[in-house]
């Protein structure tokens, strides 16, 4: 049975259908969460609490005695404005013709280049979005161009979203100030790896009372692993471990960390280039995600529940259904002929605390 135009290209049916579509920046390298939205704001403008989980202890009383009022310390609500992408791509008059045709053959092939054409489209969206959570767990900040082209580095930035991650949580990881915790470099046979870590473990505790449970890493981790001298006795009587390593992946476990080969995340620049995010010396360090330190809220944006042109303002506004993160809706043009289609994203990855991840370079 023949579709209507509307069932085909209706908002809702293509917002459905750019949701369900998959990315092309590979998505599969994260801990379980972090691509996860966790809220929804309205538009593209709202408030996040930024928090550092205090550390402090309740003050004993005399039994029966009056409570003392106590501040909200360490909880401040920030504005944010959040990401916003939106895009439009023209189908050619011919698939406009086989969507309308009673034949059922033409209209199958129809909705088919409509569905291709949406996957395709729908992938520069999840890859912005997979790319702006790259990039804030790889710098603590994310850059754009004066285009609205994500950039993989500072250089040529004209927007720049800043989570003000710490100094001292960022390079050699001087997190508490009593000097460097990578204070000699993994390529080295000799440093002590097991105390780094077991050092960086104890400062999360201390600045976030969040324990790290993750490491995400770069290519040249592995082989530090394999030849250190305090691992490789260790290692020695692990031979899964091992062979894992020498593969090039670090099984979960190792260390007490569940490991996360990020060296293959990448994205393609305007020009065509491939760009990576990750370091080959990088190790992130992060607690399991939750709310105490990250969230991804996802803006709200209208969209057209019919393709009809409306015949004046007030029907538009009728016509119009509010859809959250991701939406795709299409209209029929007359000047040229064809489908004029629409999609976007309103999202943010936001770091509420920023002393609770650990950018680590293992290469002092």
């Amino acid at each position: 049975m023949a579709k209507t135009l509307q069932q085909v290209l209706g908002g809702e049916n293509l917002t459905g259908v750019i949701n369900s579509a998959a990315g092309g920046v590979p998505d599969d390298l994260l801990p379980p969460g972090l691509q996860a939205a966790t809220r929804t704001v309205d538009g593209d403008v709202g408030t996040y609490y930024k928090v550092e989980n205090t550390r402090k202890t309740a003050r004993q009383k005399a039994y029966g005695s009056k409570a003392e009022e106590r501040g909200h310390e360490q909880v401040v609500e920030q504005p944010m404005k959040l990401i916003h992408a939106v895009e439009m791509q023209r189908h050619k008059p011919d698939t406009l013709m086989n969507l309308r045709s009673t034949n059922g053959g033409k209209q199958i092939l129809g909705e088919q280049e409509v569905s291709r054409q949406v996957v395709e489209f729908k992938r520069l969206f999840t890859n912005l979005r997979l790319g702006a959570i790259y990039s804030t767990l790889a710098n603590g900040k994310i850059w754009f161009d004066a285009d609205g082209e994500l950039l993989p580095s500072a250089s040529g930035t004209s927007v720049t979203v800043d989570w003000s991650v710490p100094a001292g949580n960022q390079n050699q990881l001087d997190a508490l100030g009593a000097g460097a915790i990578i204070d000699a470099s993994w390529a080295v046979a000799g440093t002590k790896i097991i105390t780094h870590i077991k050092k960086i473990k104890q400062a999360a505790r201390i600045l976030s009372g969040l324990p790290i449970r993750h490491c995400l890493y770069g290519s040249n981790i592995p082989d530090y692993l394999l030849t250190n001298t305090q691992l490789k006795e260790l290692l020695s009587r692990q031979g899964e471990t091992r062979t894992s390593l020498i593969g090039g992946e670090i099984p979960n476990g190792v260390l007490g960390l569940n490991w996360w080969p990020v060296d293959q995340a990448f994205f393609k620049d305007s020009g065509g280039t491939n760009q990576t995010f990750f370091g080959a010396d990088s190790a992130i360090f992060i607690p399991d995600v939750t709310t105490d330190w990250y969230d991804l809220p996802e803006g709200s944006y209208p969209v057209p529940s019919t393709i009809d042109v409306a015949v004046d303002a007030s029907t538009a506004i009728d016509n119009m259904n509010t859809v959250s993160g991701m939406f795709s809706y299409a209209t029929v043009t007359v000047n040229p002929v064809g489908i004029e289609h629409v999609a976007g994203d309103t999202f943010l990855p936001v770091l509420r605390n920023a002393n609770a991840i650990f950018i680590g370079d293992v290469t002092p």
